[in-house]
């Protein structure tokens, strides 16, 4: 988008600016873009407008795209948020277990195990303890535990809960 006429000269020179403001360009591409630009054969005055009027362009170009952004951001919750519903509906609606095959996708169950605290974990011994920035119950060792059969110390203190998780492939 061109929202102001700028010399030639300048416009011709940042044609071919885009590799230094790349992510891995090093700073000698600036340097060589600033010296390119020092050698430009036009008035101080002409390279400050041109610039100027470039720098215009260029900031109403990171606005749009700013605003395109933001709707594609939008759009891409509204896609997950709808693709999280009927997932759950999915999975609502079909028996756990249950295999449906198709040329197009496979639905099938898988077992996920996740530990529930049935007590403060204040309560478990102190090896079923994982100390972060916040105190949590350590739950891989007391799924391990119940696994194990050492788990009569945790007895009302937690559980293990076995889930089934829907997946589309």
């Amino acid at each position: 988008m061109k929202l102001y006429e700028i010399n030639s000269q300048i416009e011709s020179l940042w044609q071919h600016a885009d590799e230094a403001f790349d992510i891995e360009a090093g700073p000698e591409h600036l340097d060589q873009l600033e010296r390119m630009l020092k050698q430009a054969e036009i008035s101080l005055a002409e390279k400050a407008v041109a610039l100027a009027c470039l720098i215009k362009g260029i900031e109403a170009d990171a606005e749009a795209l700013a605003e395109e952004e933001l709707k594609l951001r939008n759009r891409r919750k509204t896609a997950e948020r709808q693709a999280e519903w009927l997932r759950a509906y999915l999975a609502g609606n079909l028996s756990p277990g249950e295999k449906i095959k198709d040329a197009r996708v496979v639905i099938s169950w898988r077992k996920s195990q996740s530990v529930q605290l049935l007590a403060d974990i204040s309560r478990l011994p102190k090896e079923f303890i994982r100390e972060k920035i916040t105190v949590e119950a350590d739950k891989i060792a007391i799924k391990d535990a119940f696994e194990n059969g050492n788990a009569s110390i945790l007895s009302g203190l937690a559980e293990v809960v076995t889930k089934n998780t829907i997946q589309i492939k």
